[in-house]
């Protein structure tokens, strides 16, 4: 086998996650900005906070529903899913 043909090893020499979901926990490649996976666990953790807020949105101070146009459900992810987007500029 010649060398060229040796894939690079997908392990993080910083932090050794292979960049799988819960193969290396968020907050640790977070902490190590030269993370060869540290902008995919970030997204992830901002994806995660925008639907915390997403679904805050639907309800008023006192936990009143507010109601929303179609599933519930499906406005609050499809929202924090397009504001991930746009942060982290694939959108």
């Amino acid at each position: 086998m010649e060398e060229d043909d040796i894939e690079e090893s997908p392990y993080c020499p910083v932090c050794e996650s292979c960049g799988e979901e819960g193969c290396c926990s968020a907050e640790n490649s977070l902490w190590k900005h030269d993370c060869k996976y540290g902008k995919v666990y970030a997204r992830d953790v901002y994806f995660n906070e925008m639907v915390i807020d997403e679904f805050h949105k639907l309800f008023d101070e006192n936990g009143k529903y507010l109601g929303c146009d179609g599933n519930p459900i499906e406005v609050v992810y499809n929202n924090a899913f397009d504001r991930t987007q746009v942060k982290y500029g694939e959108k």
